[in-house]
């Protein structure tokens, strides 16, 4: 359609039936555009501002007076649905599906086009001459949702290729969408999100809005300025939350090749992979310097910076953590071509991830992976960052070519290059293994306020395998199961449900299955021989003999002893175990679970009063939902009584307005299952529940069973007192398989079955049935002297290691070497890895290295005594755990606190990290009493997976026992 759009939405402020009058457009009216395809909507004119040759801005107004493109909503076209189209080769001045006019004159400066979702379309190969090219969202379209859609290859002459945000939109989502091979002449390649020009020169854009950018695909996109991903524009001091995306593969000519942000100080970056993204200095506003490519970001404008707090940061400081910033290149012009992005070959690299571009401040990343030196390009650097490859499963590659032309005053107009293929061909980068990617687990639950999200790139639930992942994929996470049919319950009292025989017993569970109830577990019985005072408030399934379950007191469990009501305990299928500990991570003073839901290896549970749990913060109540972080963390997930819940909270604790949880199936912060204790409780839209249903929530809530409907509601006795699905628990993180170790002892003695001459500097292997001699360190081609003794070791693999000793050492082609010191073997040759005289640990014995572990070019160790190494304060303590950056050292392991609680006679004489909450230990002590396993041997390596502790390796039971040559005194794990 020439000269206008395809499809035109009109509505009404207000209700009328007035003939020839457009309806008024309400949540229960919603107009729907579906299942159409539109082509060739075109727009005829050409806006009066922009310099048809050179692209360029001529200072007029826009002046469009045809509009073109595929859909445009006028104004008041509340709700309205795009979703399920093809939109394809349409050009529109202000993009190709337009919701609402920019720019409106005072004083109604919205288009009140509130709650439009555009949703599952093909949005293809489109342009638009203003502001956006496929999607361009206008101030007034509050709580806009774009998802699910296919968004490619389109074109726009000024921001936002792919998508527009721009003007006063609050509450807007982008999410599950795939974006790619779009871009723009200016400003934001794939998404744009800008708060409009104010009216009054000199005067502060009212800005956009909060908005959430989340599980996004945002690949191979280029702005032709800032943002050639994502770019933050006026934006404004409001919340934007950027989380799950894969940002990779981007190009801006000037800064931000993977997100750019200007004047929005409140952004929170978390959970994002930014890799590969390229920033080349060509553009128009460029020096031709290099600027950052993965995230950058810039001063604040003054008149932002008059609104803020005293002392606030004077640029756009992101909150950024658990993210992975990897290969992002930097370039600099040169003449008509682009050094520093690799044209002329690996050598020709600038990795700069992140950074501020205009140098007004620095960026401090944490818990992410970061390949940029702090040397080339500040940034603050954290001993909770790794510099090791993200080791994603397949990366995929963009270039740019370059040529001169008028459209450039620069002569210098840069253009993507790449290998065409299909979507499913562009890379893949999630995470390649677990372990075996340092992103694993490196993550942290939240930072400054924000938590991490309970999903990830593929709404497969976080965090799975003992810890929060780095970057948009968590690894070895499963997706939410649908509901479930089958319902295993426990009851408050000693009555059966209809139909079901034998003993009642409160600790029992049973079965509804559709049509009729069961006993599934009579706890009493054998093989678990519960106490018949025991009475199961919690409970969550693996499978029909694998279980987590919490009780209402205290209880003597076979096995295991006295458990508290704050406890969580697991059955194997032969014998219990403590899983949960509630007074050693910190849920004392009255704080007893009321529910339990354990999601993977996660635990989510209620309490049964408003008491907080440590660190989650705020205003406590018994209906909320909080998740075990590991140690001694928790955050709440859910504040029962705020949107979009509502649930009740006043007036009597036990009345229908003061709901208690006392049920729990927990899938994610939108999708969960409750009970309630109360005999009645009010649930928005649902009114009055009784203590025997369970309601669902998933947006809105319903009854999901009915106990009334069932004949539970014959007897208090039969309120539900805890539910779970058939699934969605999984069984306890366990120490990598096989439990092989490598390993040095502390005297001359060798393991059984290894021959030849014994020595303490030798390395020895358990194979997980057998000793082997790996390292004989006093032959060639190591060569060190027979009186060497290690005491800290670290393998990389057979040829490539680190090594500590117990006393001075002399080391071919280096000489003397210090117990404070570390060298490396690198086949065939020693180096002085670590100098520790030189950093400050010489002349004092008791900072004598004791155990080392080397992690992403960081050095974790322990010392021989108590003396704390240069600038760290606290108590000293040899059971401690310290870092050396390379600049600085840090405390990172408080051994006698929670969550670790080891007593003050452990002296950890070996270590490895794996990441913040999981590492190996062994102890000089005799025995060494460990939390939950009691007391540990010196000739033992115990495993520390996120609060829980466990025999890695039992040196006893393979023949390690009864002689203290064979204590372990340095080890590592494959």
């Amino acid at each position: 359609m020439n000269d206008g759009e395809a499809i035109y939405v009109l509505a009404s402020a207000n209700a009328t039936t007035a003939p020839g009058a457009a309806r008024q457009f309400t949540s229960g009216f919603t107009a729907a555009i579906d299942g159409f395809d539109i082509r060739g909507g075109d727009q005829v004119g050409f806006p009066g501002n922009i310099d048809a040759l050179t692209g360029g801005p001529t200072g007029l107004p826009p002046n469009i007076t045809t509009q073109g493109g595929a859909i445009f909503a006028n104004a008041y076209v509340r709700s309205l649905q795009i979703t399920n189209n093809v939109v394809q080769n349409n050009g529109g001045g202000y993009g190709t599906i337009r919701i609402g006019t920019p720019d409106l004159a005072a004083p109604n400066t919205s288009n009140h086009n509130e709650n439009v979702r555009i949703a599952n379309n093909r949005v293809i190969a489109n342009a638009g001459t203003n502001l956006a090219g496929g999607i361009g969202l206008f101030a007034g379209s509050d709580g806009y949702e774009v998802s699910g859609n296919d968004i490619c290859g389109n074109f726009s002459l000024e921001y936002g290729g792919g998508l527009s945000a721009y003007g006063l939109s609050p509450g807007g989502k982008i999410h599950h969408n795939r974006i790619y091979f779009n871009s723009s002449n200016d400003e934001g390649g794939a998404i744009m999100i800008a708060g409009q020009l104010p009216a009054t020169v000199g005067a502060l854009s009212p800005g956009s809005g909060p908005v959430d950018i989340y599980a996004n695909q945002i690949q191979a996109n280029m702005a032709n300025d800032d943002g050639g991903g994502i770019r933050f524009l006026m934006a404004g001091n409001f919340p934007m939350n950027v989380y799950n995306n894969m940002i990779v593969n981007n190009v801006s000519t000037h800064e931000g090749g993977g997100v750019g942000i200007n004047d929005a100080p409140n952004v929170r970056v978390y959970n994002n992979t930014i890799m590969k993204n390229l920033t080349t200095a060509t553009a128009v506003t460029s020096d031709g310097q290099p600027a950052p490519a993965g995230l950058a970001t810039s001063a604040n404008s003054d008149q932002l910076q008059a609104t803020l707090p005293a002392g606030s940061p004077t640029f756009s400081n992101p909150v950024s953590f658990n993210n992975i910033f990897w290969d992002n290149r930097a370039g600099t012009r040169a003449g008509t071509t682009v050094t520093g992005i690799g044209l002329a070959g690996a050598a020709d690299i600038n990795n700069w991830d992140l950074g501020v571009a205009d140098g007004t401040g620095v960026l401090a990343p944490t818990n992410s992976v970061v390949q940029q030196s702090a040397a080339s390009h500040a940034y603050t650097t954290s001993s909770s960052n790794s510099s090791v490859d993200p080791a994603v499963a397949s990366t995929y590659d963009v270039s740019v070519s370059f040529a001169t032309w008028r459209q450039n005053p620069a002569f210098v107009d840069a253009t993507l290059v790449t290998l065409e293929a299909p979507p499913n061909l562009l890379g893949n980068y999630h995470l390649g293994a677990c372990p075996g990617s340092p992103a694993c687990n490196l993550g942290a639950a939240s930072t400054a306020g924000v938590n991490a999200p309970a999903t990830d790139f593929d709404n497969q639930a976080r965090p799975a395998l003992g810890g929060f992942d780095s970057g948009a994929d968590e690894f070895g996470a499963t997706t939410t199961p649908p509901p479930a049919s089958d319902l295993y319950f426990s009851t408050a009292g000693n009555t059966n449900p209809p139909g079901v025989s034998g003993t009642a017993d409160d600790a029992d569970i049973h079965v509804w299955n559709g049509t009729a109830f069961s006993r599934s577990i009579d706890l009493s019985a054998a093989p678990y021989n519960v106490p018949s005072s025991a009475d199961t408030d919690g409970f969550s399934r693996v499978d029909a003999t694998h279980f987590y379950a919490s009780f209402s007191g205290n209880v003597t469990l076979p096995g295991i002893g006295s458990v508290s009501d704050e406890d969580v305990v697991y059955f194997d299928g032969t014998s219990w175990s403590l899983w949960f500990d509630g007074s050693a991570h910190g849920l004392v003073g009255g704080i007893d679970m009321g529910a339990i839901s354990v999601v993977g290896n996660t635990l989510y549970f209620t309490t049964n009063n408003a008491a907080v749990p440590p660190g989650a913060g705020g205003t406590g109540d018994n209906a909320d939902v909080y998740r075990w972080n590991g140690g001694s963390s928790f955050v709440r997930v859910l504040d029962a009584t705020a949107v979009p819940t509502n649930l009740p909270n006043s007036g009597s604790a036990t009345g229908a307005t003061n709901p208690n949880v006392d049920g729990l199936i927990w899938r994610d912060a939108t999708h969960f299952y409750l009970s309630f204790s109360n005999t009645t409780t009010t649930v928005p839209g649902v009114g009055a529940v009784d203590d025997e249903d369970v309601v669902y929530f998933d947006g809105a809530w319903s009854i999901y069973f009915n106990g009334g409907a069932h004949g539970l509601d014959t007897s208090a006795n039969l309120d539900l007192d805890a539910i779970s699905f058939a699934g969605g628990a999984l069984p306890p993180a366990a120490p990598p398989a096989g439990q092989s170790l490598f390993f040095s002892t502390q005297g001359n003695s060798n393991p059984p079955g290894v021959g030849g001459t014994a020595d303490d500097a030798d390395i020895y292997r358990w194979t997980g049935s057998t000793f082997g001699r790996v390292h004989d360190v006093t032959t060639a081609p190591y060569g060190l002297p027979t009186g060497a003794n290690v005491d800290g070791y670290d393998r990389v693999d057979d040829t490539h290691f680190y090594l500590s000793f117990t006393g001075q050492v002399t080391v071919p082609g280096i000489g003397n070497v210090q117990d404070e010191d570390v060298v490396y073997f690198n086949a065939g040759t020693w180096s002085l890895y670590f100098d520790g005289s030189v950093h400050g640990l010489g002349g004092n014995d008791n900072l004598d290295l004791d155990a080392i572990s080397v992690v992403g070019g960081i050095l974790y160790f322990s010392t021989v005594g108590n003396s704390n190494p240069p600038g760290v304060g606290g108590s000293a303590d040899n059971g401690d755990i310290y870092s050396w950056t390379g600049t600085a050292y840090s405390r990172v392991i408080d051994r006698s606190t929670a969550p670790y609680n080891l007593p003050t006679n452990a002296d950890i004489d070996g270590f490895v990290r794996v990441d913040a909450t999981h590492f190996y230990m062994s102890f000089s002590a005799g025995n060494t009493t460990v939390p939950t396993l009691g007391a540990v041997q010196d000739e033992d390596v115990v495993y520390y997976n996120n609060g829980v502790w466990s025999v890695y390796f039992d040196g006893t039971a393979q023949g390690l026992g009864g002689n203290g040559d064979f204590n372990v005194d340095a080890f590592d794990v494959p």
